[in-house]
C-alpha cells in the first residue's frame, strides 16, 4: 500500500503541468478537485489505519505500519490543502494585482492627459503673449516721441504706425502655426505646415494671408487659376467644395484626419483645388472666427494644413477650441481697430 500510495504521489508530481493547466481553466474544476482530493486522502488514510489501529488496541501489532500510512495521508491531504491554498491566493492576488495595475494605468493617462493639456494652454498662451509684446514695443517707442499735443494730425498718424492692425492681425494669425508647428515637429521633424486666413468679401472668401514659416506667399495662383478657383470652391452661395466655406456656413471647426480619404467622398466638403495638392495637404482644420452676419455666414476662417497625415483628428477639438477662443478675440479687436484708425483719415 505504501509502494502504491508513493507512485500516486509521483503520478501527480510529474503530471502537475498538466494538472495545473486543467485545473486554471475553471474554478468549480479547482473546488471539486480539492474536496474530492481531501475527501479521498482522508477516508484512504481511515481505511488504512483503522485495521492497524484495531490491532493495536487488541495487542496485536506495534502500530510501525500505522505511523508511516498515517504520515503519508497526512502529508497528502497536507499537499492537497497547499495546493488548494496555493491555486485560491494567486486568484486573489493577481485579480488585487491586476486591479491596481489598471488603476496605476488610468492615473497616469490621466497625468498625461493633464501634462499635455497643461502644456498646450501654455504653449498657446506663451505664443500670443509674444504677439502682445511685438504691439507692446512699437507703442512704447512711439510714446516717447509724441508729437505736440496740438499737432492731432501727426499723433494720430503716429498712433496708427504704432497700432498698426494690419501688422498685428499677420502676427496673430500666425499664431496658430507656431503652435501647431511645434506639435507637430515633435512627431514628425520633416513635415511641413502652412496656416491661411481667409476673411469674407461680398460672396466670397478672400485669402488674405499665409504663412509656412517662411513664406507669406505660400499659397500661389495664377489671375486665371484664382478667379476659377475663388468662383468654383470659395463662392458662399453656392454648393460647398471647400472646408473652408463649411466652416463659415456651419460655425463648426472642420476637421480632416485624411485628406485623401475625404476627398474620395463625395459627400464630404473637403476638395482638392488641384491635383498637385494631394502630395501637400494629408489633414487639414478649417477654424470659423467672428460671429455670423445678417447671411448667417461667419466672417472669417482660419485653415491649417498638412503634410503628415492624421496629424490632426477629433481628439483635438477640445484644443482646437481653446485657440479660436483665443484667437478670434483678438483678430476681431485688431480688425476693429483697423477700421476705427481707417475711418478717422
Amino acid at each position: 500500500m505504501l509502494v502504491l500510495a508513493s507512485l500516486v504521489a509521483a503520478a501527480v508530481f510529474l503530471r502537475q503541468d498538466g494538472i495545473n493547466k486543467w485545473l486554471d481553466g475553471s474554478a468549480w474544476r479547482r473546488k471539486f478537485f480539492f474536496f474530492g482530493s481531501s475527501l479521498i486522502a482522508g477516508i484512504w488514510t481511515f481505511g488504512i489505519a483503522w485495521p492497524d489501529y484495531k490491532a493495536i488496541s487488541d495487542g496485536h501489532a506495534d502500530g510501525k505500519n500505522t505511523a508511516i500510512l498515517c504520515a503519508l495521508a497526512i502529508g497528502l491531504v497536507a499537499t492537497v490543502l497547499l495546493q488548494a491554498i496555493g491555486f485560491q491566493l494567486p486568484d486573489r492576488w493577481e485579480t488585487k494585482v491586476a486591479d491596481a495595475l489598471k488603476e496605476r494605468d488610468a492615473a497616469n493617462a490621466d497625468y498625461q492627459l493633464a501634462k499635455n493639456e497643461g502644456f498646450f494652454h501654455w504653449l498657446v498662451g506663451h505664443c500670443f503673449l509674444s504677439v502682445i509684446g511685438i504691439k507692446k514695443t512699437f507703442v512704447h517707442d512711439a510714446s516717447k516721441n509724441l508729437p505736440p499735443a496740438q499737432d492731432a494730425q501727426r499723433r494720430l498718424k503716429n498712433y496708427r504706425e504704432a497700432a498698426k492692425p494690419e501688422r498685428q492681425v499677420v502676427a496673430l494669425i500666425q499664431v496658430p502655426y507656431e503652435v501647431y508647428w511645434r506639435l507637430l515637429t515633435d512627431r514628425n521633424p520633416r513635415a511641413s505646415l502652412r496656416v491661411a486666413y481667409f476673411a469674407r468679401s461680398g460672396p466670397f472668401l478672400v485669402l488674405r494671408h499665409c504663412w509656412n514659416g517662411v513664406d507669406s506667399k505660400c499659397v500661389r495662383q495664377g489671375v486665371k487659376e484664382k478667379k476659377l478657383s475663388r468662383d468654383r470652391f470659395f463662392e458662399l452661395t453656392n454648393e460647398t467644395r471647400s472646408l473652408a466655406v463649411a466652416a463659415a456656413k456651419t460655425g463648426d471647426i472642420q476637421i480632416v484626419p485624411s485628406a485623401k480619404a475625404a476627398h474620395a467622398d463625395l459627400q464630404h466638403s473637403f476638395k482638392y483645388f488641384q491635383p498637385t495638392q494631394a502630395n501637400r495637404i494629408e489633414s487639414i482644420v478649417a477654424i470659423p472666427l467672428g460671429v455670423s452676419g445678417d447671411n448667417g455666414y461667419h466672417e472669417h476662417v482660419v485653415c491649417i494644413d498638412t503634410d503628415f497625415a492624421g496629424f490632426f483628428d477629433q481628439d483635438q477639438r477640445k484644443q482646437l477650441e481653446f485657440v479660436k477662443s483665443n484667437l478670434e478675440q483678438r483678430l476681431l479687436c485688431e480688425l476693429a481697430m483697423a477700421s476705427l484708425l481707417n475711418d478717422g483719415t
